[in-house]
């Protein structure tokens, strides 16, 4: 698969700019670079390749963080999500490249009034309600992307904040993209030139971890909360544009 150079350059910049807006936002970090992917995987490809990808920025957004880790809360996470993974990769792989993209969109969309009110209201975190956030976050994070707004809500309930719930989500999103890897490979989702184009967009995104940090220390929350918004919602509409011209 052979790229011009000024596109290689061009993935290259937003993989590294996805991977800041993923440390300074906690969750949506390989959303830049997707509109740019989408010619060279299609749409199909883009949740397979990007979860390869993450393995590598939340990697590396862990190992930035990794004094604040707060492990006590990553098991019973981890255990609630995988039965979601597993439906919502299989859902993943019933979809036509056109839904793909409109559920894509759709989700990013919605995930900003989603924010809003988890935000206002926590996930109090009782086992029922792990295990039932856990599974619909694994279903949402297999079929689509930017679900970690969910993750997150659920992770504020456990009494995380700052370095430490950006940490904490950090592990579990090591451990979900992991598992979303496997099952993605098991339903012929991952190629050879997924799996090479995956790697290289992870490891574009490993040094925006570091300026993520030194933003996140020194950014206004209004600043904050207005970037995080603007991205998702432009990358949603963009990809329900696609959806709608026929993909």
């Amino acid at each position: 698969m052979a790229l011009e150079p000024l596109y290689v350059v061009l993935l290259i910049v937003g993989a590294i700019a996805s991977s800041i807006f993923g440390a300074i936002s906690g969750f949506g970090g390989g959303l830049m670079v997707t509109p740019f992917l989408v010619p060279v995987v299609g749409f199909k490809g883009i949740v397979p390749v990007m979860t390869i990808a993450m393995i590598f920025g939340n990697g590396m957004r862990l190992w930035v963080y990794r004094r604040s880790v707060q492990p006590r809360f990553i098991g019973i996470i981890s255990i609630a999500v995988i039965p979601g993974i597993v439906v919502g990769t299989m859902i993943y792989d019933s979809l036509s490249p056109r839904m793909a993209a409109a559920v894509i969109g759709l989700f990013l969309i919605a995930s900003i009034p989603l924010r809003w009110a988890l935000k206002s209201k926590p996930i109090e975190p009782t086992p029922p309600r792990i295990a039932i956030v856990g599974f619909v976050f694994g279903i949402i994070t297999g079929s689509s992307t930017g679900a970690g707004v969910i993750l997150l809500s659920l992770l504020l309930g456990m009494g995380l904040s700052g370095t430490a719930l950006i940490a904490t989500d950090a592990v579990v999103g090591v451990l979900v993209n992991l598992m979303k890897t496997v099952m993605f490979g098991g339903l012929d989702l991952i190629d050879r030139d997924r799996l090479l184009i995956g790697v290289a967009v992870g490891l574009a995104m490993m040094p925006g971890a570091f300026v993520g940090r030194w933003l996140v220390e020194r950014l206004p929350m209004r600043v904050h909360v207005a970037l995080i918004e603007t991205v998702v919602s432009g990358v949603g509409i963009w990809f329900l544009w696609r959806a709608w011209r026929g993909v």
